[in-house]
């Protein structure tokens, strides 16, 4: 019997890019809904945002990946992505762009 393969040294495992995964998008989908929106009867809208993320956890170039035809919406989607704050290093020690849809809960 031979082992099963090993992963490379220091490359995180499926797991942890998983779990880093799964908490990156809730603090963007958290920080997302912060936004000031009023669109009443609206219900709730899918975005999707664009950012990289350094080794240390810093956002940079963080937009919107695509319209949602309603320029002030935009325009304000766009404003608060800007905004992200510092989100978990990601687990490769590598700067890693994302494209992460975000649900935006109009009120």
């Amino acid at each position: 019997r031979t082992a099963a393969p090993q992963a490379q040294a220091g490359a995180p495992s499926k797991k942890q890019v998983a779990s880093w995964q799964s908490k990156v998008q809730a603090a963007v989908g958290r920080h997302m809904n912060r936004a000031r929106i009023s669109a009443r009867g609206r219900g709730s809208i899918l975005v999707t945002v664009r950012f990289t993320v350094d080794p240390s956890g810093r956002v940079g170039g963080a937009t919107l990946a695509s319209s949602t035809g309603d320029a002030k919406l935009d325009a304000v989607l766009s404003r608060q992505a800007a905004r992200l704050p510092r989100l978990p290093a990601p687990p490769s020690g590598n700067s890693t762009p994302l494209e992460l849809p975000v649900q935006i809960n109009l009120r």
